[in-house]
């Protein structure tokens, strides 16, 4: 225990060195199997164990005992990938499983990829599969549908050999030439079923067929060479049936001959050597059924057999060493010899090898019918299983074997399935290592839920999840959980601090852990022992500002978003409601930065969601509400906030996470507004947000790797920005990382870039690690094919009727459209399968625009009506990586022809149909005369209606100065002011008042009803108590029911909301309608009421008065409407008020409506929105 001052790296634990024979109790948790004790774990040999606690002695007894004190319980988790490098993704497409069992593939020198099944031929663009097929009345079609091999030779020419024949692809057509045996012609193909195909060095191709032999292919004369066996020639081929073809570099010809192993052919001579299984001779080949050669790049010949596994040729000593699988697998009777010796470390999963393929990098590919792939990387002499369940989803391998592997020309590998399906190599998601749990595993993680990780002194992780603290050794990718740890004063285990949202492994090893409303545990490893901080009586309190500068034992609030060391050694809390904190360790005090007070220090918010010390000693802290830099020395604090007229400020004052980059600007994420760049020297901030390319505007973290790219984790996975181009790459599930961030606590805690410069992040999914040096890079443009053309939306065949087409679009260079076909399209794809969803797409027709039409994702060019010319379009793509081609990859010619009134004959009956025209260009002039004058007219009237409404505005606004004198003198009579008046003169003074009023609110409803047609009434909504307003209205309403007998109530509840109104204009709506309801009433009530209805109060004014006709419903709001009663009494009135109401109603965004019967009341009522005060 001599590295006490060492940060805790618990894999130690389990280093037999330390082990001795004392007991561990249960409780502890380090146990292999149930009673047994730390030797007994370790080595359940007796002498073993023996030998082990003899030299141990006391030592490791008193280690023994310091771990009881720790007290650290762990479970080990191992998740280390065989091939962390190597992914295969299934090609999504349904149309593939048609085909059936991928037997071969091949990439054609368009880039097209063709897979050859058992059922049909199908061409991949990465998008969509067109099939090829076996018809019988079409001879340039397929000769069979089981296809055995596809071969793309020197001359870029794509052979299908099938059970019916070889045929070969012409591209030009579409279509294939058959080469077929044929009984009356000698020089004709030896056998139909061709098994093998192969060009060797010098361009010839040569064919092994199931019955005829070898066959070589003279195209100067389309005619077949046979080489078959001869019974009564020992120099010759064992064998009619081939299996396999291969030459190598010393210009020998290999085959695989069934039953007969393997022979080499010597093409000059023609000499044949054979080699053959020997029951005699482990080091013969294996069996005699050769299925598959391969010859790599160091010259090496690699033998692949039925039932005997995999063989390599020694061409020194002649010899074969074997490959195979050692557990129960039948072979055949020939193939193996029980006195073989083979070194198990060598060996294949299975043994019967269908395919063998050196990648661009060196390492060799196997596949087995029974066992799979496996691979054999460069300069190791080891065979590894590549698994199922490792290296596809459950999804992808359930049910499916491999049949076959294809490398093409941007070194992608493609894997032909059994019974159907391909997958694909998938070059990101290889760059990540997932630590994920699995309900049927033990030794993955506990809980997929990562709250917060950091990194030791060492460079281990140490993370948390829902199910406690984890510690991963970064070296071995083993995974340690922790269930206990330390235990404090009070008797609590810094592990029941949950749930954890900060870790930190300080400089001097102590392990903290910051908690959601649990405070924040430090863990010394040296004692065993650990220190619980909480905020005094576990709660925030407002009297912590009063502490600002000063120190207590207490934090100031128990939820701890950040823990992070200086490098003056100062470990720093923030907390969510209480600011910062600064650990004194030799007082075990904290000095506390609270928030802003009265006097305006301290730190811009209690919530601190970061804190970064930067390369230039600076100190900054984020928060919800900006970004402060705290000297640390004089307690001084620098704000910076976003100002929306100030693009050079912050785009947002919610900080997420910072960090500096080797230039000194200050990097920040956001929590909605992307990433802001800080020129410190020059103060000027630069935004980069979703419209440059991020993935998302809610930043999690990021980091400057050496290389000096910014990585961002954002809420939709993470992006690399390059400061120089400004360029992005966005990494998401597609390209195989699986961490999704939990958006309702963005926080830096859960990303780091450690000091391997690996980059750990977490999230809801697990946790993911990846290096930035080893992230793929797309350096190849997608190049663009024409794949259809469509005219009214029908895609168009080679020479059908009416077909522009007479080749292949692909390899068509020009098309002539007609008049008639008018509307067409052009469907493209970039031949990039590096997630060809990203690609992207431009194009422009040249002779319409010289503009590139930038279309994203879509692959196709729509046109219509098209004038008669001659056109040149020209397509454009970017592959996955915004990398585009630099000139146009593909481009077609297109002619338009004339319609047929662009012919002599049309322009002859244009010329009569002009003539008749001038006949009736009389009788135009005489009709634009009448019009010009009804034009006229209609001005004249237009001007007259204008100096109307200037005339009634006018003289209603001089008309308020002398009614207002009026009623205001009338009034003062009426209160007193001009001694006792008799009744006579009282009712006389009331009739003046009243008809005073009507005329005031006629006068307003003019000008309210000129205003709302001219649009210039301006409302000034707020927060309006409508019981209030109801009372008002009703209080101006009482002179009006004086001599009725009508009692006006207000239902207004005092519980219901306020509206968003202009009280003015609400009030004048109310007595609208009150007042019209006073007026059609004579006896009865008049009631005022308000109903909630979601955001909104329906007001309602019901009286009990005449009613309305039904014939008047639908106009009752329109201007200058009068009412009448049932006998065709017309009520007076201006007919304003109600259409003025409706006006004003709907300009507050509501709705009015009336309900009435004749002689039975009305009920009108109109809705406003509710205020959220």
């Amino acid at each position: 225990m001599a590295n006490h001052n060492k940060p805790l790296r618990i894999p130690a634990i389990w280093n037999p060195k330390i082990a001795a024979s004392s007991k561990i109790p249960e409780s502890i948790g380090l146990r292999g199997r149930q009673g047994c004790d730390i030797l007994m774990c370790i080595a359940p040999n007796r002498a073993v164990r023996s030998q082990i606690a003899r030299k141990l002695g006391s030592l490791g007894l008193i280690l023994s005992l310091i771990l009881l004190n720790l007290n650290i319980s762990i479970v080990k988790a191992t998740t280390k990938d065989i091939h962390p490098n190597h992914r295969f993704q299934a090609v999504p497409n349904a149309q593939l499983d048609t085909i059936g069992e991928i037997i071969s593939s091949v990439q054609d020198q368009d880039g097209f990829i063709w897979f050859g099944g058992d059922s049909g031929l199908a061409r991949f663009d990465g998008y969509n599969i067109k099939l090829y097929r076996h018809v019988p009345d079409n001879s340039n079609s397929l000769s069979s549908l089981r296809i055995r091999k596809l071969l793309l030779d020197s001359q870029q020419r794509m052979w299908v050999a099938t059970d019916a024949g070889l045929n070969l692809y012409r591209p030009q057509s579409d279509d294939f030439k058959r080469y077929q045996h044929d009984g009356q012609n000698p020089s004709s193909l030896s056998h139909n079923k061709i098994s093998a195909l192969y060009e060797d060095n010098h361009g010839q191709l040569w064919l092994g067929t199931i019955g005829g032999g070898l066959n070589q292919f003279q195209p100067e004369t389309d005619t077949f060479v046979h080489y078959k066996h001869d019974s009564l020639n020992p120099h010759g081929i064992r064998s009619n049936i081939i299996w396999a073809i291969h030459g190598d570099l010393n210009g020998n010809l290999w085959i695989g001959v069934q039953g007969h192993g393997l022979d080499r052919i010597t093409v000059k001579t023609g000499f044949v050597e054979h080699y053959q299984y020997s029951p005699d001779d482990p080091q013969s080949l294996s069996s005699n059924d050769v299925t598959s050669l391969y010859i790599d790049s160091q010259n090496q010949l690699w033998v692949g057999t039925f039932g005997g596994g995999l063989n390599r040729f020694n061409r020194e000593q002649q010899t074969f060493t074997r490959f195979h699988l050692t557990s129960n697998n039948s072979t055949t009777n020939n193939s193996r010899s029980n006195n073989s010796t083979k070194n198990n470390s060598q060996d294949i999963k299975g043994s019967t090898v269908s395919d063998i393929l050196e990648d661009s990098t060196g390492n060799l590919w196997v596949v087995t019918d029974d066992g799979g792939l496996s691979l054999r990387v460069k300069n190791k002499n080891i065979f590894e299983q590549v698994s199922l369940s490792q290296h596809f989803t459950q999804a992808e391998r359930q049910g499916k074997k491999i049949r076959s592997i294809y490398q093409d020309r941007d070194n992608n590998l493609w894997l032909g399935h059994s019974p159907s399906g391909a997958s694909l190599s998938d070059h990101y998601a290889a760059t990540f290592q997932h630590f994920q749990h699995h309900s049927s595993n033990k030794s993955s993680l506990s809980d997929n839920h990562i709250n917060a990780l950091t990194e030791d002194r060492t460079g281990n992780i140490w993370f948390s999840t829902k199910a406690g603290i984890h510690h991963l050794d970064t070296e071995t990718s083993e995974i340690t959980r922790l269930n206990t740890l330390g235990a404090s004063p009070s008797g609590a285990s810094c592990l029941e601090l949950q749930p954890v949202r900060s870790l930190l492994v300080s400089s001097i090893g102590e392990l903290w852990i910051g908690s959601e409303r649990n405070g924040a545990c430090r863990f010394n490893p040296k004692t065993g022992e650990s220190s619980h901080y909480r905020a005094e009586n576990n709660i925030y309190s407002s009297s912590v500002r009063q502490l600002n500068g000063n120190s207590s034992p207490h934090l100031t609030d128990s939820t701890v978003n950040i823990l992070y060391e200086d490098s003056l050694k100062n470990i720093w809390l923030g907390t969510n409601y209480g600011g910062l904190n600064k650990f004194n360790r030799q007082h075990n005090h904290f000095t506390h930065y609270p928030s802003k007070d009265k006097t305006g220090k301290g730190i811009s918010s209690s919530t601190i969601t970061a804190i970064f010390e930067s390369r230039s000693g600076d100190f900054w802290v984020g928060t919800n509400s900006g970004l402060n830099r705290l000297n640390r020395e004089t307690g001084h604090i620098t704000y910076y906030k976003h100002n929306p007229e100030d693009l050079n400020t912050l785009g947002s004052d919610h900080i997420t996470a910072i960090s500096d980059d080797n230039k000194g600007n200050l990097w920040i994420g956001t929590r909605n507004q992307g990433v802001n760049k800080f020129d410190i020297k020059n103060h000027v901030f630069s935004q980069y947000t979703t419209k440059d390319g991020l993935a998302s505007n809610k930043i999690n973290a990021l980091a400057e790797d050496p290389n000096g790219q910014i990585w961002i984790n954002t809420h939709k996975g993470i992006s690399s920005f390059s400061p120089g181009t400004k360029k992005i790459l966005n990494y998401d599930r597609r390209h195989g990382f699986l961490v999704t961030n939990n958006s309702a606590n963005i926080n830096a805690n859960t990303f780091r870039l450690t000091q391997k410069n690996d980059i750990f992040i977490g999230g809801s999914n697990g946790l993911s690690r990846f290096n930035p040096n080893n992230m793929p890079n797309n350096h190849n443009p997608a190049p663009v094919v024409l794949t259809e053309l469509l005219i009214f939306n029908r895609p168009v065949a080679i020479n059908q009727a009416g077909s522009p087409l007479q080749h292949a679009l692909n390899k068509t260079q020009n098309i002539t459209l007609s008049a008639q076909q008018s509307v067409f399209s052009i469907e493209y794809a970039g031949l990039n399968y590096r997630l060809p969803e990203l690609n992207r797409y431009a194009y422009r027709l040249l002779g319409r625009s010289d503009e590139w039409l930038h279309t994203g994702a879509t692959r196709s060019a729509t046109f219509a009506n098209l004038p008669s010319g001659q056109y040149t379009l020209e397509i454009k793509a970017a592959n996955n990586e915004g990398l585009w081609s630099k000139e146009p990859t593909a481009t077609l010619t297109i002619t338009v022809l004339p319609h047929w009134w662009r012919t002599w004959w049309a322009y002859s009956g244009l010329t009569l149909i002009v003539i008749g025209a001038l006949a009736l260009l009389w009788f135009s002039i005489t009709n634009r005369r009448e019009a010009r004058h009804q034009s006229a007219l209609n001005i004249r009237l237009l001007m007259a209606d204008q100096t109307k409404d200037i005339f009634l505005i006018n003289t209603s606004q001089e008309l308020h100065a002398p009614i207002n004198g009026i009623v205001g003198i009338a009034e003062s009579l009426l209160d007193g002011s001009g001694g006792q008046l008799s009744p006579v003169l009282q009712q006389n003074l009331h009739i003046i008042t009243d008809s005073g009023r009507r005329l005031s609110s006629l006068v307003n409803d003019i000008l309210d009803f000129s205003k709302l047609r001219d649009h210039t009434l301006e409302l000034k909504r707020q927060p309006t108590d409508l019981y209030q307003i109801v009372e008002e209205v009703i209080t101006l309403s009482l002179p009006l029911v004086a001599t009725k007998p009508i009692q006006i109530k207000n239902s207004v509840s005092h519980q219901l909301p306020a509206v968003m109104a202009d009280k003015q204009r609400l009030q004048q709506i109310l007595l609208n309608l009150v007042n019209n309801a006073i007026r059609f009433t004579d006896e009865g009530s008049v009631v005022i009421s308000a109903v909630p209805l979601q955001q909104h109060l329906w007001i309602q004014v019901v009286d009990t008065g005449i009613g309305i006709s039904e014939s008047k419903l639908s106009s009752i709001f329109s201007p200058f409407e009068q009412l009448d009663n049932a006998t065709g009494q017309q009520y007076s009135g201006s007919g304003l008020g109600l259409s003025v109401s409706k006006e004003l109603v709907e300009l507050h965004g509501g709705v009015i409506q009336v309900d009435s019967v004749l002689g039975s009341g009305s009920t009108f009522r109109f809705s406003l929105e509710t205020s959220d005060q």
